[in-house]
């Protein structure tokens, strides 16, 4: 969907890129949460040994912050795209 958006100049290659990026983050985070966890949360685990086993499997190190910052991102694109 993002990808028709792109195609359709709804959104810039860059906000897609942002967008597409975000996703995959979000994702991952989601899969690998549910892997460590046993359970789908929405937020990393707080435990630092979940956390660890939930960064080691994203590939993401630092994951609260990357996830907050994507966020950012997206509610970035958002707000652009929708303000008054």
């Amino acid at each position: 969907r993002l990808s028709a958006l792109i195609d359709r100049r709804r959104l810039s290659a860059e906000q897609g890129r942002v967008l597409l990026h975000a996703a995959e983050l979000f994702r991952s985070a989601d899969h690998a949460i549910r892997i460590v966890v046993g359970r789908s949360r929405r937020w990393p685990p707080e435990s630092e040994a979940a956390l660890q086993a939930v960064e080691r499997t994203t590939g993401v190190s630092a994951l609260h912050d990357a996830l907050h910052s994507e966020m950012g991102a997206v509610r970035s694109i958002f707000d652009s795209i929708f303000s008054d």
